[in-house]
């Protein structure tokens, strides 16, 4: 009697990390901004796990309030909808999506248009999470993991002080 289930796991461990890695064309902040159609500071305050009407996969909703809007005229509560998450013992992620996590603070770059969800714009390269540095100063640090150039290369991190993000993104109106 074969084994393939060892096999392929043997298989599988042997793979590189980037077989796990979303490959994208990087985008400059200012790139995000003139693609996404709001962009905010908001923290999440809640999650939930629900089902895709279209492909039947997990989704995930996350809950966010508005602390600053930058470009469109999001405010108060808002949705975001990410493809990914563990409902019913079937668990889903997308390599490279942003995560989010309850209480975090970040800005986002957003797809809304008009719908009752918005969506982060380029998985990861559309969220700056918001970091308070030994100084006091706040940073705003775009999480490129697992995110790839077209060449294979990982991304590089993206920092820049909220101030410096906030000033280019009030600019870019």
């Amino acid at each position: 009697m074969s084994r393939p289930l060892p096999l392929l796991l043997l298989l599988l461990s042997a793979l590189p990390l980037s077989a796990l890695a979303t490959t994208v064309r990087p985008a400059t902040r200012a790139e995000l901004a003139s693609g996404s159609d709001q962009v905010v500071r908001a923290r999440v305050v809640a999650q939930r796990a629900a089902r895709s009407e279209r492909s039947g996969r997990p989704l995930t909703v996350s809950a966010l309030k508005t602390l600053e809007t930058y470009r469109g005229t999001l405010s108060g509560d808002f949705e975001i909808e990410q493809l990914g998450g563990a409902l019913e013992g079937t668990r889903f992620q997308v390599p490279g999506d942003a995560r989010l996590e309850i209480g975090e603070e970040a800005v986002f770059f957003l797809r809304c248009a008009g719908k009752p969800r918005c969506r982060i714009l380029g998985l990861g390269l559309g969220k700056y999470a918001v970091r308070r540095e030994a100084d006091g100063r706040l940073v705003a640090v775009r999480d490129a993991r697992g995110l790839r150039d077209p060449s294979g290369r990982p991304l590089q991190v993206d920092a820049v002080a909220l101030e410096t993000l906030a000033r280019e993104l009030r600019g870019a109106r």
